[in-house]
């Protein structure tokens, strides 16, 4: 049976034979500290160790590059904090 549940950081998840599965990854390649974004189940990559071409158009083996996406969901959200002082 394939139950579902929601994860803030990793959308949908769903359950197979007792295991609760993830169906999508998302990794930021961000100035945020490494260790919050583990904490917070998410991917981490050095963004000045990252070539972002190397993702573009590779959507058909289920990878999307977003490019900007804090800045989207900075706007999304209407956050007018900062990250100084933040610890997660």
């Amino acid at each position: 049976m394939r139950t579902g549940s929601l994860n803030p950081s990793q959308g949908v998840r769903h359950r197979e034979g007792g295991v609760e599965r993830a169906r999508i990854r998302v990794t930021l390649a961000t100035g945020i500290p490494k260790e919050c974004c583990r904490r917070l189940n998410l991917g981490y990559v050095d963004p000045a160790k990252m070539d972002p071409s190397e993702w573009e158009n590779r959507e058909e083996e289920g990878i999307l590059l977003v490019r900007r996406a804090g800045e989207t969901l900075y706007r999304r959200r209407g956050w007018e904090g900062t990250l100084e002082g933040w610890t997660c």
